[in-house]
């Protein structure tokens, strides 16, 4: 499987979290140093908007070695969203992935 697939994959393995919030997800949600995701966002048809259920924004933990994955895609970014489109620069379209 390609990148950025695999990875996409991974974090949605690990996490739980569905299509729509892994492309909607930003470097600014990943707390390295506290351990934790913030669930806040997913993508509909292309835009980004407030996650499904109340019960979905949510922090999740941040197990070290799923951590370590992350931290060797995040390459020279800080900020932005994790996944962007290599065609737009903006969020992927779920119907794609899925």
């Amino acid at each position: 499987m390609q990148e950025p697939y695999k990875t996409m994959v991974i974090i949605a393995m690990c996490t739980g979290m569905r299509v729509s919030e892994v492309l909607a997800l930003r470097w600014e949600h990943i707390e390295f140093e506290a351990g934790a995701i913030l669930f806040q966002q997913g993508v509909v048809n292309g835009r980004i908007g407030s996650v499904i259920t109340e019960a979905s924004n949510d922090y999740i933990p941040l197990d070290p070695e799923f951590a370590q994955i992350l931290r060797g895609w995040i390459g020279d970014r800080s900020s932005g969203l994790v996944f962007p489109s290599h065609v737009t620069g903006g969020c992927y379209y779920a119907g794609v992935i899925q």
